[in-house]
């Protein structure tokens, strides 16, 4: 449920010519995201991209996320920014990002500065290799807790094994080709699981590893007891 949206004027102008669109849901982040989308831009200066946007996707936070992204968007004709009618949750804002995205490739990070952008060229090296699924692999979890990093794998060990879809260690930090990207939109799924839909559809994969880094500022929103509801 989309409540604004930024920057929508330009998607007709933009389609077929963004070659990386990069989404990234953001809940209470206002603190840290301009430094994250910065530092995006850095990376994205030095390649060699046909174009590229920024989905910024406010997933109804409580603070100023929402006019940081307004400020970003009246900044670069590289940032759109979707503001969700309240709190969804990250699968929700995930999917609204991948739907409103252009690109021929898009990848997916986290608001809280935990997915490096400096791995963001291995990450298109590999899809222009033939991969239409590039997965991000933590090596390491130094970042959290002993039983927030018992709870992940737990719940990672518990989906592998009844899925057959192998998700140890995986993240959301990944990047789909436009066919797997259009073919996870078109599932019927009501019950949204970008990590693990997106690794079950099977389509040629390649993974990069990377070090979680420290959060940029707040504390992480999702909780050992919401990895247990969910």
């Amino acid at each position: 449920v989309c409540q604004q949206s930024l920057g929508a004027a330009l998607m007709n102008e933009q389609a077929g010519s963004v070659e990386l669109s990069i989404v990234i849901p953001a809940f209470n982040e206002a603190e840290g995201l301009q430094g994250l989308v910065d530092g995006i831009q850095r990376v994205l200066a030095g390649l060699s991209l046909a174009g590229y946007e920024l989905i910024l996707v406010d997933d109804g936070s409580q603070d100023p996320t929402w006019s940081t992204i307004e400020s970003m968007n009246q900044a670069s004709d590289q940032v759109r920014g979707i503001a969700l009618a309240r709190n969804f949750g990250k699968e929700a804002a995930v999917l609204a990002g991948l739907e409103a995205s252009q690109g021929q490739a898009v990848l997916v990070m986290d608001g809280d500065g935990q997915h490096p952008p400096e791995r963001i060229p291995q990450f298109i090296e590999a899809w222009r290799a033939g991969a239409d699924l590039v997965e991000g692999v933590k090596t390491s979890r130094s970042d959290q807790s002993w039983l927030s990093r018992l709870a992940s794998r737990l719940f990672n060990r518990a989906f592998s094994r009844m899925t057959g879809v192998d998700l140890n260690e995986a993240s959301d930090f990944r990047l789909l080709s436009r066919p797997a990207v259009d073919a996870l939109l078109a599932l019927p799924e009501r019950a949204f699981f970008f990590r693990g839909l997106s690794s079950w559809m099977g389509y040629p994969t390649a993974r990069v590893e990377f070090e979680t880094a420290a959060r940029t500022s707040g504390r992480s929103k999702f909780s050992t007891w919401s990895l247990a509801r969910y």
